[in-house]
């Protein structure tokens, strides 16, 4: 084991004066990122569970909506075409449309 050969600093000095370059490039270009990205000091984690929660139930709701309504029409006069396959996706669709607005008016009204 006499060739073991301790590490040298000369030839590491080239390589720590690029990292030095490229950390003070990663950090000007990083901070506004930083910043952006900090969690807010009133950030509660309830509050995103409680947004889960809401957006699920009004995606769920219009869904459910439209499959009962489907059915019902279904049972009550049957016809030669099915309201179901077109209640439930329409239940759907405006479920989704709905909890895109309520997301929009949340994220504008947050502090």
């Amino acid at each position: 084991m006499t060739n073991k050969r301790l590490p040298n600093q000369e030839h590491m000095k080239p390589f720590s004066q690029a990292m030095r370059r490229q950390n003070k490039v990663l950090s000007r270009w990083s901070e506004p990122f930083a910043i952006r990205w900090q969690i807010p000091r009133d950030f509660h984690p309830w509050r995103t569970i409680r947004s889960t929660g809401i957006l699920g139930m009004v995606i769920a709701v219009p869904t459910l909506m439209g499959v009962a309504m489907g059915l019902w029409i279904d049972t009550l006069w049957p016809t030669q075409y099915s309201w179901f396959p077109i209640l439930a996706p329409t239940g759907f669709g405006l479920g989704w449309i709905s909890a895109f607005f309520w997301s929009s008016a949340e994220q504008h009204n947050s502090p």
